[in-house]
């Protein structure tokens, strides 16, 4: 009897199970419209949520439909626990899921197990921040993550949504703030990517000023990123961009334990932005607004890099140490740039009305931030610049200044004070027409001890403006067409010399010695 050679062609082997994470949790329900949503905890931790009680003050009973009252995280780990929502929008529902708070107690992590920390990423992008208690049990909406969370995504807050039978936030004759406060995460800083923040104001019935309604969300330390596809207000009653003046806020603010910096990374608004601010106590990288702007407050004590308006620069106001570029496709209206130090590069894509973009000056844009209070122009200093301005339109009632120190508010007065360091360069494609503001000389715009204006045409900016392809989608540049594409002409080849000029070069002779044919 001969053994069975055995065969070669298998290696049998183990095989690797799949990575699995422990589901912590997983709550389902029906919203009050409809809309079935589910909630789940993925890796350590618990969640609870607690529904609204109906018109007699009884909790309904699980799968009734209902209001979230509070969404509460507990016991997580920030690097490997997420909160997951979906909703599966019903026959008469709108796909939106409100809850009234969100709340965190914190957790413990396996490598650090004698501090309380938050959790890796929340992704809930159809819930959204609303007043969803009646008017017997009103509590103001917030979310508070005090342990921090690396990705917060949900849908938004809106402080026009009410429950029924409730008044709207917008409608209550009072101030309202809804608040989002994120502590500092663990690692790596925290993104926040929401569809849009809706706020409102009404008439004051009893004062002049308005009533106005805002949202403030608090980020401590580093802000990556801030994405929104909307933030939209109402227009006809102006924020302020500080504290205390409606609208939305949005701050990097220092741990003070720690002595962390609030930064912020980049702030992207695909659309519309009115009535709001963005401030920290450090720099800012990026600025992305693709849509028109109407009240947006920018503050940056230690500088910015790039901001860009897509669909122009309108009652925009920016305080910084520095601008690296500022870029808007269809011009600037009505807003007010204050820079301590320089500006590198200015582009505007149309015409210039009723702005103000000022240089050198002694902002002490840091107590600003401090005191939530805008003091207006402050006194200029020795230095200040602005490298380079282009404008593709007219100019009418602006000033660019630079180091300079006008008269009682007059820059074409004889008795107006250019310190020696100030320095502008421009280039305009239109006219100039400032007889409204400087009437001694309505043909000029830009102040400085050293100016160099020229005249002619500029080409606008290339800010991406919506639509987009996708509602989270990043901008993107123009692409070069293969077709548009420079083509180098074709490579001219030297012809071959005649046979009795190739002999006479293999000889060593010239070839102005060849004889004439």
């Amino acid at each position: 009897m001969t053994q069975r050679s055995r065969s070669r062609g298998l290696r049998p082997q183990p095989e690797a199970l799949e990575l699995r994470q422990l589901l912590a949790a997983s709550l389902r329900g029906v919203d009050i419209d409809g809309d079935v949503w589910v909630l789940r905890l993925v890796g350590p931790g618990d969640l609870r949520v607690t529904l609204q009680p109906d018109a007699n003050g009884v909790a309904p009973l699980q799968g009734q439909p209902a209001l979230i009252d509070t969404i509460t995280i507990a016991g997580t780990d920030p690097l490997t626990s997420r909160l997951v929502g979906t909703v599966r929008r019903g026959p008469n529902g709108d796909g939106k899921v409100f809850f009234n708070s969100m709340e965190q107690l914190g957790g413990l992590s396996a490598l650090f197990t004698t501090h309380n920390l938050g959790l890796n990423v929340i992704d809930m992008p159809h819930f959204w921040l609303g007043q969803t208690g009646t008017d017997s049990n009103i509590v103001t909406p917030s979310i508070d993550l005090p342990f921090g969370v690396n990705t917060l995504r949900f849908g938004g807050v809106d402080v026009t949504y009410a429950a029924p039978g409730a008044i709207p936030p917008n409608q209550d004759n009072q101030a309202d703030t809804f608040t989002i406060d994120i502590g500092l995460p663990f690692t790596y800083g925290t993104s926040i990517i929401v569809d849009q923040i809706i706020t409102d104001a009404q008439s004051g019935t009893s004062s002049p000023n308005p009533i106005q309604d805002s949202v403030r969300i608090d980020v401590t330390g580093r802000l990556n990123v801030f994405q929104a596809n909307a933030i939209l207000g109402n227009a006809n009653f102006p924020s302020t961009g500080l504290l205390g003046g409606g609208g939305t806020i949005l701050r990097s603010v220092p741990d003070q334990e720690l002595g962390i910096t609030g930064q912020i990374g980049f702030v992207r608004v695909g659309g519309n932005a009115t009535n709001f601010g963005i401030q920290t106590n450090d720099r800012i990288s990026n600025i992305y607004i693709g849509g028109e702007t109407s009240h947006v407050f920018i503050l940056a004590p230690q500088g910015s890099r790039h901001l860009e308006f897509g669909r122009g620069m309108d009652q925009v106001t920016i305080r910084s140490l520095v601008i690296e570029t500022l870029e808007a496709n269809r011009g600037a209206i009505g807003s007010d740039v204050q820079v301590a130090d320089k500006i590198g590069r200015i582009t505007l894509g149309g015409d210039v009305v009723n702005t103000n973009v000022l240089a050198g000056l002694a902002l002490q844009a840091d107590q600003i931030f401090l005191t939530q209070t805008d003091p207006g122009t402050p006194s200029a200093k020795s230095t200040g610049a602005i490298h380079q301005v282009l404008i593709a339109g007219n100019v009418t009632n602006s000033i660019f200044a630079a180091a300079v120190e006008p008269f009682e508010g007059e820059y074409d007065s004889p008795q107006t004070l250019f310190f020696p360091h100030g320095v502008i360069r421009a280039k305009v494609e239109g006219r100039i027409n400032n007889a409204d503001v400087t009437p001694n000389r309505p043909r000029e715009a830009f102040y400085a001890k050293s100016v160099s204006r020229t005249f002619g045409p500029v080409a606008p900016p290339n800010v991406v403006e919506p639509p987009f392809p996708h509602p989270f989608a990043p901008p993107r540049g123009s692409r070069v067409s293969r077709k548009l594409q420079p083509t180098l002409p074709p490579r001219r080849v030297r012809p071959a010399p005649p046979p009795a000029t190739a002999a006479r070069l293999a000889l060593g002779a010239s070839a102005d010695a060849a004889p004439n044919v």
